[in-house]
């Protein structure tokens, strides 16, 4: 619950900023299928990084002499280490969980970053953009260091109750989009009013 939290979130930054929500599926998709492919890598080498939940890639296991990719590598791996094939089918629903978390983390940045590449932008701003489009986890400072290792997500939780602040304060679309949103939820609440089963909902 708190990943999807923290995802349907980002994807709703991402999207008052402009990034269209066709850009963040088709990101997803890709990520779900390589999580380092091209779009990613060269994200990353522009300077976005690449931070959050969970936000190691295959090739990051691998190159830490875990799991062979292909499959007849992994094979040969399980038939010499058996108690690993145990472990890894016990651990197969996390890792997939983990997959997609990672996958649906990275849409809204990988797709902000294509999409502005695709509009001419320098890779670098785009990777600034990438990096701001939810929170940069990279911006703290050494007190924040310090607490963070006493108080878990303590540097996330303050970065995102700070964003839509931000947006307001830098972002012309992002006003225009959360007023919008806001006018909607208002008219929704007032629509319900109308009906008599609404007043029956406990409160």
């Amino acid at each position: 619950a708190f990943a999807a939290n923290n995802i349907r979130r980002d994807m709703f930054s991402a999207w008052i900023q402009g990034v269209t929500v066709s850009g963040m599926g088709r990101a997803f998709l890709r990520n779900l299928r390589e999580a380092d492919n091209a779009v990613v890598e060269r994200m990353r080498a522009a300077g976005a990084g690449q931070a959050g939940i969970s936000s190691i890639g295959r090739s990051d296991i691998e190159k830490a002499g875990g799991i062979p990719l292909n499959f007849p590598q992994q094979m040969d791996y399980y038939t010499k280490n058996p108690q690993a094939f145990v472990k890894d089918v016990m651990g197969a629903p996390f890792e997939a969980i983990r997959h997609l978390t990672s996958a649906a983390e990275l849409a809204p940045r990988s797709a902000a970053f294509e999409e502005a590449m695709q509009k001419g932008q320098a890779a670098e701003d785009a990777a600034a953009l990438a990096r701001r489009v939810t929170i940069d986890f990279s911006e703290l400072g050494g007190k924040m260091i310090e607490a963070n290792m006493f108080l878990l997500f303590l540097n996330a939780n303050v970065k995102g109750t700070l964003l839509p602040f931000r947006l307001l304060r830098d972002s012309p679309r992002a006003r225009v989009m959360l007023g919008v949103s806001v006018a909607a939820a208002v008219a929704r609440y007032f629509w319900n009013q109308q009906f008599p089963e609404y007043w029956n909902i406990p409160a």
